[in-house]
């Protein structure tokens, strides 16, 4: 090996490592934030409950609050919520806990303690009234919310709903019952089995973005086995227990492939809740919103137009 192949690895070697390490974080930030300002959102913080909490917010009109679920973020509905903008108020937050929103140690990251967070949230909006909508973890708070504060809540929509006790169980309810928390992904083939069985198809990811959330899952992934672990073992039926105390007018909308929440889920929900009705999305997976956002959009607005 001649000086000159030498000193050009002592080169490369190091900028190599240094790329693959930082490049990530910071390219798929960017390509987050990039897509959110593409999309007509702009980013926000406020404090809640003592947590500083991240949302993006565009348009004017009545509100709408869009929750994502566990391990997610605020991004996931950024396709479904730019054909909002126009008409309405948009407004989705990183849940306490999750995304770029702060969490604290020894806080409670139930779906009790996320719905009042939200109350408080929406009270620092000086959003009196608004239209909400959720995604799995983020169904089932939205959902508490609407039970106990039935005054804020104009209409109600749920997708893909977590803790409904009758449910038939799916097949992610099966791997944690034995103990695999499927939602915890501790290296790049856990996140890839986690995509496989959030998505019906699942999308082609950049790898500095997917590297970015794989790293981020990794890091987390302590807290969120403590928060899966805290609502699996005391607000498992959270959702069903609270169901038939929402009075909001209400619409299900269900992935016809779900693997993490069970389809029947929709069934009981709609006997549950008075003024509801059900709308399943074909060869969709766990995110109706991120994988059909057309179809989910247009439901949803002739929903809430009516």
């Amino acid at each position: 090996m001649t000086k000159k192949i030498v000193v050009l690895l002592l080169v490369f070697i190091p900028l190599a490592v240094l790329v693959y390490y930082f490049v990530p974080p910071v390219v798929g930030k960017s390509m987050l934030n990039k897509a959110a300002k593409t999309s007509g959102f702009e980013k926000k913080t406020i404090i809640v409950d003592g947590h500083a909490i991240s949302y993006l917010e565009s348009g004017q009109g009545e509100a709408i609050v869009l929750l994502h679920g566990f391990g997610a973020r605020k991004e996931d509905w950024l396709a479904f919520g730019s054909g909002l903008r126009n008409d309405y108020r948009i407004i989705i937050p990183d849940l306490p806990g999750f995304g770029e929103s702060a969490k604290k140690d020894g806080a409670s990251y139930s779906v009790a303690s996320q719905a009042k967070r939200l109350n408080d949230f929406i009270g620092a909006l000086q959003i009196a009234r608004a239209h909400f909508a959720g995604n799995s973890l983020g169904a089932a708070i939205v959902g508490k919310l609407a039970a106990d504060n039935p005054d804020k809540v104009q209409t109600l929509t749920l997708l893909d709903a977590a803790c409904v006790a009758g449910a038939q169980p799916s097949e992610m309810q099966l791997l944690m019952e034995q103990g695999k928390n499927v939602l915890s992904p501790k290296n790049r083939e856990e996140m890839d089995a986690l995509l496989d069985m959030v998505f019906n198809k699942k999308p082609v990811i950049p790898f500095v973005l997917m590297e970015y959330l794989v790293r981020e899952a990794i890091a987390e992934s302590s807290f969120r086995e403590k928060v899966a672990h805290e609502i699996w073992k005391e607000e498992k039926y959270a959702l069903e227990n609270d169901s038939s105390k929402i009075k909001a007018k209400t619409l299900i909308i269900w992935g016809q492939n779900d693997r993490l929440t069970h389809i029947s889920g929709a069934e009981i929900l709609q006997r549950c809740i008075g003024n509801s009705r059900v709308v399943l999305i074909a060869d969709c997976g766990h995110s109706p919103m991120l994988e059909k956002p057309a179809e989910t959009l247009n439901a949803f607005l002739n929903f809430i137009k009516e």
